[in-house]
């Protein structure tokens, strides 16, 4: 059971318009520490702890005309064993060493914006600029369960850079402004379900009037068309045009868009005896399925070879996006050609999220054939195209491409500007604090003070084995608040 601390918090009484603050002792965890050691969490809780993040806020102030928070992040909300989110007390003796810690650097600089340096002089804009840290915070952290939806994301991103734009005639005045546009949670509509469920009462339907008899035929067409739905039907020929496309779209749904070769599989090789197209994919499926890779795959690479062949310049998404994904199965050099060949093409005409897909295949293609260069630009596609918090990878990538490249300088850059977008990424703190220690350059203390910030920031760092190894090669010692170098490069 992860451990809980006392902690005095805001208690808020209503009434006649007006609001009036009070105190409670509650046992939680700080919001910050739930999030660093579970971040997975339903998408429902995730919406409803950041509505009682703004509803907190907002009732603190109503109490008067001058009450500002000032410290709002995620080290002074608490979740308590009952799971609500609720406001620290800043004022009580208790707490007192915890609003010292607001005072650190590493907390200021992430939560208040460039132009206020230090937690002193408190507005409402200021606290609404907190709130749209933490609401990022919280989502670049967790791991929602279902994911967001591209609707969700965007509405996140546009109520967050409006509450981080302060300074602007078009910020937000109140917290109820903020609250009010947080989107509805909703789950990806199941429009592929929806086709599925359609088309597979249609060969229901079809194999009733055409292969059953007349009797058989008033039998209950919806259960016929939910056993379709689940397994083919075997000992069939179908050889009708209409039976033929809707097995086809069938199997091309649950292999391109839903990347589910096994069901796929099962209505290719319901034509596959007379369509050349099915069989191809029909095989093509069932090596998917058993995800095999590795060398050989001689037949795989030979239906690859038929399809690109009978399709020449008219395949759709739909096939490149198959055949990358079989392509990268077989791991050969002539794969991976194949697969820049096929991805060049495909890149830049497909839509989201297909494309980031397919960037990442390419990326992956050049770096694995010593391009380098290559793999960088369609690194940096994903720069463009993927939402920030799911990029902490690709920068991993691209960093270790400029230090396979020697790049030295390149690669601290990148360091920088991935740690700018991801400032909770402890992977990326830890690969800078590598890169600094081995080609950081004559300027210890900058490195010193940088570690120094890192650590204080997120303390799960010093308990990683990457950097204790850093701490053995490098001598990089602490003592307290107090990091250093000892091992002159």
């Amino acid at each position: 059971m992860p451990k809980t601390t006392g902690y005095a918090v805001m208690k808020f009484v209503t009434g006649n318009g007006r609001c009036h603050k009070g105190s409670d002792y509650v046992k939680g965890r700080l919001l910050s520490d739930y999030f660093r050691d579970r971040p997975q969490i339903r998408k429902e809780q995730l919406f409803q702890w950041m509505k009682q993040m703004g509803k907190q806020l907002q009732q603190y102030h109503k109490c008067g005309s001058k009450y500002y928070y000032r410290f709002v992040n995620p080290y002074m909300f608490v979740l308590t064993e009952n799971g609500d989110l609720m406001l620290i007390d800043p004022q009580a003796e208790s707490n007192q060493e915890l609003v010292q810690k607001m005072h650190q650097e590493a907390i200021r600089s992430s939560f208040l914006p460039p132009g206020e340096p230090f937690y002193k002089r408190g507005s409402r804009v200021l606290d609404i600029y907190g709130m749209g840290r933490t609401m990022q915070y919280m989502l670049a952290q967790s791991a929602a369960v279902p994911a967001l939806t591209k609707f969700e994301e965007f509405i996140f991103r546009r109520t967050i850079q409006k509450c981080l734009n302060y300074n602007s005639t078009k910020c937000y005045s109140n917290v109820s402004q903020v609250t009010k546009n947080f989107p509805k949670v909703r789950n990806p509509t199941p429009t592929l379900r929806i086709i599925l469920a359609i088309t597979a009462i249609l060969i229901g339907i079809f194999i009733v009037f055409s292969d059953r008899t007349e009797s058989s035929a008033k039998a209950d067409t919806a259960e016929i068309a939910a056993e379709t739905a689940a397994e083919p039907v075997e000992g069939l020929n179908p050889v009708s045009p209409l039976l033929t496309g809707l097995y086809l779209e069938l199997g091309y749904v649950y292999l391109a868009q839903l990347n589910m070769p096994g069901e796929s599989q099962m209505y290719f090789a319901q034509i596959s005896s007379h369509n050349e197209i099915a069989r191809c994919y029909e095989l093509i499926a069932g090596y998917m399925h058993s995800q095999k890779s590795g060398g050989g795959g001689q037949e795989l690479e030979a239906a690859l070879a038929e399809l690109e062949k009978s399709f020449d310049d008219n395949a759709d998404i739909r096939d490149y996006c198959i055949w990358l994904r079989a392509y990268a199965l077989l791991n050969t050099t002539n794969a991976r050609q194949a697969m820049i060949r096929i991805g060049e093409k495909a890149v830049l005409a497909a839509e989201e999220p297909v494309r980031q897909e397919i960037a990442g295949q390419l990326a992956e293609a050049y770096r694995e054939e010593g391009e380098a260069e290559q793999a960088l630009v369609n690194y940096e596609r994903l720069k463009l195209w993927m939402e920030a918090e799911k990029m902490e990878p690709v920068y991993l990538k691209i960093i270790g491409l400029y230090e396979e490249m020697e790049e030295w300088q390149a690669a601290l850059e990148e360091c920088d500007q991935a740690i700018e977008e991801l400032p909770y990424s402890k992977e990326l703190k830890i690969r800078h604090i590598k890169l600094m220690c081995q080609h950081g350059g004559e300027d210890k203390q900058a490195q010193e003070q940088l570690i120094q910030q890192y650590l204080i920031r997120q303390p799960e760092i010093g308990e990683d084995a990457a950097f204790q190894k850093l701490q053995t090669e490098y001598g990089i010692q602490t003592e307290g608040d107090q990091e250093w170098t000892e091992n002159e490069q």
